[in-house]
Order: C-alpha cells, then sequence, then structure tokens
C-alpha cells in the first residue's frame, strides 16, 4: 500500500507503510491515555436540581441538591442537564442501573410515572488532589 501526503508547500511526498503504522500506534496510544485520564481524574460538584415545568404533564421533581464527586468523562453529561431536562422514577436505584436488563426496565416505566427535572446550578468545588 502507498500513501500520499501533501506538504505544506504542496510538494508530494510518499509515506511508507512503517512509518504510517508507527504514527498510527503513537495516535492510539495517545487517545487511549486520554480516554484514562478523562476516566481516572475525579471532582467534586454541587449541583441545585428543581422541577421542570413543560415536561411529563406536571411530573416536577421537588428542587434539591446534592454533592457528588465525578469522573471528567461523566461531567459533560451532568452540564448537558443544565439546559436539558432529565427524569426519574423511584424504582430506578443504582442497583437497578447495574442490572444487565436496565434498559428494558427503564423503557417500560410510563411516561406519566416519570419525574422531570433540571439543573438550576452547577458548581466545582474542587478538582482532583493531585491538580
Amino acid at each position: 500500500m502507498r500513501l500520499l501526503k501533501l506538504k505544506n508547500g504542496g510538494e508530494v511526498v510518499e509515506i511508507k507503510n512503517e512509518e504510517y503504522r508507527k504514527n498510527l500506534e503513537e495516535y492510539r496510544g495517545k487517545m487511549h491515555r486520554g480516554d484514562e485520564f478523562l476516566k481516572r481524574e475525579k471532582i467534586l460538584i454541587y449541583v441545585e436540581v428543581e422541577g421542570c415545568p413543560f415536561c411529563g404533564n406536571g411530573n416536577k421533581l421537588e428542587s434539591y441538591s446534592f454533592t457528588e464527586e465525578v469522573s471528567l468523562e461523566e461531567l459533560p453529561q451532568h452540564l448537558k442537564w443544565c439546559h436539558e431536562p432529565f427524569w426519574k422514577h423511584p424504582k430506578i436505584t443504582l442497583e437497578k442501573k447495574e442490572d444487565p436488563d436496565f434498559e428494558e426496565f427503564e423503557d417500560s416505566i410510563p411516561y406519566e410515572e416519570k419525574q422531570w427535572g433540571i439543573y438550576k446550578s452547577l458548581v466545582i468545588l474542587r478538582g482532583n488532589k493531585n491538580s
């Protein structure tokens, strides 16, 4: 296999298979390292939640707050809930989420029973102790 690439001046340079494999291996290693970093690094967040008035036929969550340690990988989902509603149900527990049939169970919950909320605020209290 012969690959060609353009240099800045438009000059065509042949890339040998070995160089390509080496670069690809290095790239994959860096991507894996980044993924592991996002999973490993933890931060402490404080969140205020309020009911979402336009979701679930008026089934709003009661306002509450919580503090939780999350990974950098999980942070985008929490930030998303600052502008998109989410739902909860009393039958959903941490143990239930680990069940292999959780997705099927979650889909079986009637819309009318879901309680809807949205994050009012999210504060990062501290980063990883190594940060």
